[in-house]
């Protein structure tokens, strides 16, 4: 049984950037949560097929001259396992405007 130091309290900040997005140093960023939305917007494939979603944001980023589309791509590419948060934030974002 692990001793009582070990364990983290309920509410302690050991865990902070979960409660706390904002204060997270790898938050999601703004460019991905951009490029969610505009693929959402355009209604060509269910937000949970993450590969349709990066290969219709690419598409956008050929068509763009901004990098910001293109840095999305490469960070939905690269953080697989952060997809669902990344939806989850862009989620959380529209409901505050």
């Amino acid at each position: 049984m692990p001793d009582a130091a070990s364990v983290p309290r309920r509410g302690s900040f050991a865990n902070h950037g979960d409660n706390f997005p904002e204060l997270r140093s790898d938050a999601i960023p703004e460019c991905v949560l951009e490029a969610l939305e505009a693929v959402r917007a355009g209604g060509r494939t269910n937000m949970l097929d993450r590969q349709a979603v990066i290969l219709i944001a690419s598409e956008y980023a050929d068509d763009d001259d901004d990098d910001s589309v293109e840095e999305a791509v490469d960070w939905l590419a690269a953080n697989k396992d952060r997809y669902i948060e990344a939806l989850k934030a862009m989620g959380e974002r529209r409901v505050k405007a």
